[in-house]
């Protein structure tokens, strides 16, 4: 489990949250971003059984959205801009090189160690994989043989034709 001494949580068994927390409901040492103000104060971060609550309610987009903001810890705007590319299935890794800002423009993280690459649980690849298949593709501007649009897979959390998702929108 994770501790203000050690931020590496922990992955063990099937347990959503990692196996973190303090032991007492709180949610001082959980490894996550979402913010969603689901505790009992505005702001605070939600327990480790809010996040399983959530986990467990949310599908599609969301779960996944969700599953890789509370096990990697990633920003919204690192969610927002990261790419297909940046998952390294065989390795279970997630790659952090660019962000989306709140007008959806991709760039660099803010700060140089933002640049980097998390282990992260099967629970989560799994679940990208799942997503990976119904996650919608952006037209490129190419067509096929027939004239069709070729669609094409590029963010992991895009809105529905593909592209960077608002902040509002999450």
């Amino acid at each position: 489990a994770t501790s203000p001494t050690n931020p590496t949580p922990d992955w063990h068994g099937n347990d959503p949250t990692g196996g973190v927390g303090d032991g007492a409901g709180g949610a001082t040492t959980t490894p996550c971003c979402l913010g969603l103000g689901v505790g009992e104060g505005a702001g605070e971060l939600p327990t480790p059984a809010e996040i399983r609550a959530i986990l467990h309610a949310a599908s599609g987009f969301r779960r996944a959205f969700f599953m890789v903001a509370a096990m990697a810890g990633l920003r919204a705007s690192e969610l927002r801009g990261l790419t297909w590319p940046d998952v390294d299935f065989a390795a279970s890794t997630i790659t952090v090189r660019q962000r989306a800002d709140k007008w959806g423009d991709i760039g660099s993280p803010k700060a140089a160690a933002s640049q980097r690459t998390i282990p992260v649980p099967p629970l989560v690849m799994n679940t990208l994989k799942e997503w990976k298949l119904a996650c919608p593709r952006r037209y490129e501007g190419k067509k096929d043989a027939n004239g069709k649009p070729i669609k094409e897979l590029h963010f992991v959390f895009p809105n529905g034709n593909g592209k960077v998702e608002l902040l509002p929108n999450i």
